[in-house]
Formats: structure tokens, C-alpha cells, sequence
């Protein structure tokens, strides 16, 4: 008998037995949570007792109860605003379902917390010459769809799908995995087909532990029919409505960093927020679609997302897990310059890798129509005694508020030749680039061994030859930037601009201009 007519036959008699029904299913996915480390036993305990301690008379966790939770354990703030929030990640968290009353039962919070926190899956979802790696991009997707609740008509383009998961498939942290990559997503389905496929192989009834297991693609008729038969919709066709996200992101800015009082105003990181949520739509209050998700997390905020995993693990898990809450840099929003709380959240979904925030300090500061020269400017940043973080604030002829930047790790060393990280490969340590951070957040990342930034005379150049060029003229009193997406900019210019965006350039006066570093 041939190994695939072997694998129908045995999965025609699971059928036949109700063991691949979604009940079934759910169940051994269930058993596979509670067999693995993605929930250790520790933290089983305090997931139990939270959920006892606060579950409704049908053993369910309401909206109203997480809410509640949350801002007692998890400096959710009581306002409006910070309920809104609140009801955006349980929305995130809940299953699709019409039972009543509503709420998630512990099974389904587990399960939930698998999916929403980094890394949990691994432990249920096998890996393996018959499987696929699963990467940082499965993640980011997962997260995704948790906060999904619209459809769109934006049109699909297959192509450009297949190639996005492409390179998400292969997008590993160590070489030696890419034995066991592979896309997902081919003529049977999208990657929320492929992660079906995945759940079915890796929780298949074991018949015996020395038997072969039925591989992972034998799998695909059945894929298919649940699909069809549970409606499951194409990762290409929902979408984040930008109101929901900006109610979340404004949250998730907050608590970048620790809390200084008990009931935050989240009304202050609401210009914050729009301009993060820019970075996730290719037009203004668009739906945030799966490829621009995928691209803003990965490459322009891969850092917003820690505290909305920080609240799940301390409210539920009783652990802080991988990720903390960061020191506040010693600055209000009283305080005088560019950089007030909101503008340090942006900068730290990008630079907490790297950068302690507790340490920085306003080295340099210029304002009003006396400016310092564009030598002794630079000379300034150079100078610092760590990392470089010059920012500098005006506005357009048309009145639109721009804020922009640039990262130096090593300002002694870049402005000649933009330097490799000191451990090579070592995620989170940005090199050179020029940021932006209103009224679209972005960052241009600067190309190891070229010029980081020159002088000539009156004027400083942040770049060059293509890409993104930051340009401070007139004695630093006038800024022009051009952002170039051309074939073959990544190889003459020196900050990678982002395709996303197409080509642009803007205009505008200097109102103010600062330097910041880490400083004992």
C-alpha cells in the first residue's frame, strides 16, 4: 500500500470515528496545551486561581470582568478611553462565538494566551523535517487576526501574497533552520489555511509512539472541507478598522514605560497614536490590511507590542515573562523641547532594544533665530558620551506638524562610515538611521560602511544618492527631506527608504532641535 492511500485510509477512519470534528479537534489541541511548557505548571496555577477568583457563575470571563481585571493588576486606566482599550483586547482574545451568556471559558483564555504571547506555541505546534518552522512572522500574523474584525475590498493580488509569505517563511533567526522551512500559502489556501494544516498534523491521535505519524500534507483534503465548511475567511480580506486601533495603540504607548500615576490620561498619546497607526495603512484611515500589519510591526514599531504581552503575563500568568516595563526618562509634559512622554513612547517601540531610557539626557538644545553653526552642531552630536538621538520639530507651510530624527549609536564612527553592530546579528541594536515621527511614524535604516552625514558650509546631509535624505540648510534653519523608492536606491543611497510610502519630499522651518543621550 502506498504511504499517501496508508494516510487516507487512516484519516477516512478518524473521520469515521468523529475524531476530527472541531470539537475533536479543539479537544486534543486543549490536552497538547496541557501536556507542553507552553503554559508552565507555575503559571497553570495562577491562571487557574485568577480565573476562579473572578469568573461569572457559569465559570466564564466576561468583558466587564477582564476590564475590571485589568485595571487593578495591569494599570488599565478607568477612563473612557482606557476602557475602549480594554474592550479591544478582550475582542482580541475571545473566539468567535454565538453562545449565551458570552465569556471565555478557562480553556478558551489558555488557549488564547498560547496564541497572543511570543513564542508559547512552539511547545504545541511540532517542528520537524515533515512540518514547516514556524517564525517571528506566524506571530505577528496571529495577532493580526486576533484583532481582525472588519472585512475589506482591497484588491488581492496573489502574487504579491505568495511572495510576502515567501519571505516570511524563511525569515528564521539561525541559518540552519531553513532545512525545515517552507510557504505558506500555495494553490490550497492562505497562511490561515497553512496554520490549520499545522494544528492538524501536530495534534493527530498517536496510535503508537513507534509508528509512522500521518504527515503533515495528507492532511489537505480535510483542511479544505473544515475551511469551506466553517466559512474560514482568506487573511487577504479582513482588515483592523483604524479607530480600534488607535484606541489600543494609545494604551499600548502609555505603558511603554512605567506608570507615574494610578489612573493614566490616555487623551495626551492620542496624536502619538495616529501617527503610529499611519505607519499600518497605506492611506489615511484605511483599513490596516495583512501585508502592512506585517511590515509596520516588523520594520517600523517591533517593540509596540510589549506591553499589551507584559498585561497578560502579570495579570494572568503571574510572571513578566520576556518583556518588562521600561524606566522613564526624566521629562513631563510640562517640561520645555520637542521630546515630551508621547514622543519617547514612539521612540521606544523602535529603540528599546537598544537604549535605556532611564538614562537619557537633553545634551543640546536649539531654539529661536539664534542658532548654533552647522559645525559646532555636529560637533555636538559627535561629542555625546553614548548614543545620539537628535530630533528636531517644525511645520509645513500648509500648518502639518513634522517631527523628525536621527539614531547614532556610535556618533564618533557613523558620520564617516555607518558602523556594523558591535555582535553581529544581535536583534534589537539599531544602527545609524533617520527617523520620523509625526505626522507618520517611520524609520530609514542607514547602510553599513557608507556616510552617515556630511557638512558643507550652512548646511548638514543626513544621506545621500537616494533612498531618504534628511537635509538641515540655511545655518539649520530650513529642513528639506526626500524619500525615493527607485530600483537601485538600496544601492547607492544610504537610509533605506519604505517602499509602502512611494516617493516624496517635504519642506519646512526648524522651529527646535535637540540632542539627547544616555548620561550616568
Amino acid at each position: 500500500m502506498k504511504d499517501d492511500e496508508w494516510a487516507q485510509n487512516i484519516i477516512k477512519d478518524w473521520d469515521v470515528k468523529g475524531m476530527l470534528s472541531k470539537e475533536s479537534i479543539i479537544a486534543r489541541l486543549d490536552k497538547e496545551i496541557q501536556n507542553s511548557y507552553a503554559i508552565r505548571e507555575e503559571e497553570e496555577a495562577a491562571l487557574k486561581g485568577t480565573f476562579e477568583s473572578i469568573c461569572s457563575e457559569e465559570g466564564l470571563l466576561t468583558e466587564t470582568t477582564l476590564i475590571s481585571i485589568l485595571q487593578r493588576k495591569a494599570n488599565l486606566p478607568r477612563s473612557p478611553d482606557g476602557i475602549e482599550a480594554g474592550k479591544v483586547i478582550y475582542a482580541s482574545l475571545a473566539p468567535p462565538s454565538t453562545k449565551s451568556p458570552p465569556g471565555l471559558s478557562l480553556a478558551e483564555l489558555t488557549r488564547s494566551l498560547v496564541w497572543a504571547l511570543p513564542g508559547r506555541y512552539a511547545s504545541i505546534i511540532e517542528e520537524g523535517s515533515h512540518s514547516r518552522v514556524r517564525t517571528k512572522a506566524d506571530h505577528r500574523r496571529l495577532l493580526f487576526q486576533s484583532l481582525a474584525s472588519t472585512n475589506h475590498n482591497k484588491q488581492y493580488d496573489p502574487e504579491s501574497a505568495r511572495r510576502l509569505a515567501l519571505f516570511n517563511a524563511f525569515d528564521v533567526d539561525r541559518g540552519d533552520n531553513h532545512e525545515f522551512c517552507s510557504s505558506n500559502h500555495d494553490d490550497d489556501g492562505d497562511e490561515i489555511y497553512h496554520d490549520l494544516l499545522d494544528v492538524l498534523y501536530s495534534t493527530q491521535e498517536v496510535r503508537h509512539p513507534g509508528l509512522s505519524r500521518v504527515a503533515r500534507d495528507a492532511f489537505r483534503g480535510v483542511a479544505k472541507h473544515m475551511a469551506s465548511e466553517n466559512e474560514m475567511p482568506s487573511l487577504y480580506t479582513i482588515g483592523i478598522p483604524t479607530d480600534r486601533f488607535i484606541s489600543l495603540v494609545k494604551l499600548l504607548l502609555a505603558l511603554q514605560f512605567k506608570p507615574t500615576e494610578a489612573n493614566m490620561d490616555l487623551t495626551g498619546f492620542e496624536t502619538a497614536a495616529k501617527s503610529v497607526c499611519a505607519a499600518f495603512c497605506e492611506e489615511k484611515n484605511q483599513v490596516i490590511t495583512w501585508p502592512m500589519f506585517d511590515s509596520a510591526l516588523r520594520d517600523t514599531v517591533p517593540y509596540l507590542f510589549d506591553p499589551f504581552y507584559y498585561m497578560l503575563s502579570t495579570t494572568f500568568l503571574g510572571t513578566t515573562g520576556l518583556f518588562d516595563v521600561l524606566d522613564r526618562p526624566e521629562v513631563t509634559n510640562t517640561s520645555g523641547g520637542i521630546l515630551k512622554p508621547a514622543l519617547f513612547s514612539q521612540l521606544a517601540t523602535f529603540l528599546s532594544g537598544g537604549v535605556y531610557f532611564g538614562s537619557l539626557r537633553r545634551i543640546h538644545r536649539c531654539t529661536g533665530p539664534t542658532r548654533t553653526s552647522p559645525t559646532e552642531f555636529v560637533g555636538a552630536m559627535e561629542s555625546v558620551p553614548d548614543e545620539a538621538i537628535m530630533v528636531l520639530s517644525g511645520t509645513t507651510s500648509a500648518g502639518e506638524s513634522c517631527i523628525f530624527g536621527v539614531f547614532s549609536p556610535k556618533p564618533r564612527a557613523d558620520g564617516a562610515s555607518v558602523q556594523p553592530n558591535d555582535i553581529p546579528g544581535h536583534v534589537g541594536q539599531e544602527p545609524c538611521s533617520v527617523f520620523q515621527l509625526a505626522p507618520v511614524q517611520d524609520i530609514f535604516r542607514g547602510a553599513i560602511g557608507k556616510p552617515g552625514w556630511t557638512v558643507d558650509n550652512d548646511t548638514v546631509i543626513f544621506g545621500q544618492g537616494g533612498g531618504v535624505i534628511l537635509g538641515l540648510k540655511d545655518g539649520l534653519r530650513q529642513v528639506h527631506v526626500t524619500h525615493e523608492v527607485h530600483k537601485g536606491d538600496e544601492r547607492t543611497g544610504v537610509y533605506r527608504s519604505n517602499p509602502w510610502r512611494g516617493s516624496w519630499e517635504v519642506d519646512f522651518e526648524i522651529s527646535e532641535m535637540e540632542i539627547w543621550s544616555e548620561q550616568e
